[in-house]
């Protein structure tokens, strides 16, 4: 008999669950050749990246830092979100594959928002809106790292 999710759980998955499209049509695009993005990708970073000002995600990108940081979103983080769907689903956490994503997401994403929230050449309203789009990304592997630290320590 499959044991009940715990609400922590719950919330582990529907971020991954989520993020697997985040990532694939939103997070990965600048990375994409032009001629091969799906039209609809490319059209929603037109919009984000004029509404919401975020500079890493327009195209072409040259931050190369930030690029390198997309690599490894879609060749380490993009595979795990599908590994982490299916072991917290079957509450099959083994916790050294999560340990690797929280502390390679949360040592990714803290320069991020610091950019952010330094940036000169944005309003401070600007600034919060990143901020606060941004956040969950540190905030929920930042809880995972706790719990699977509390879990098996």
């Amino acid at each position: 008999m499959k044991k009940t999710l715990r609400p922590l759980d719950i919330l582990y998955l529907v971020f991954f669950l989520t993020h697997i499209p985040i990532a694939l049509f939103v997070d990965l695009v600048p990375l994409y050749p032009t001629h091969l993005a799906p039209s609809l990708a490319l059209k929603l970073n037109a919009w984000y990246t004029l509404h919401w000002k975020d500079a890493f995600m327009t195209i072409p990108n040259e931050f190369w830092w930030f690029k390198s940081i997309s690599y490894c979103e879609a060749s380490l983080q993009l595979p795990f979100f599908f590994y982490a769907c299916w072991s917290i689903y079957h509450d099959r956490k083994h916790p050294l594959p999560f340990l690797v994503y929280t502390t390679h997401v949360l040592t990714t994403v803290i320069p991020i928002l610091s950019e952010f929230a330094l940036a000169p050449t944005l309003l401070l309203s600007e600034k919060i809106k990143l901020l606060v789009l941004y956040s969950p990304y540190a905030i929920v592997p930042f809880l995972l790292f706790c719990d699977v630290i509390q879990a098996y320590i």
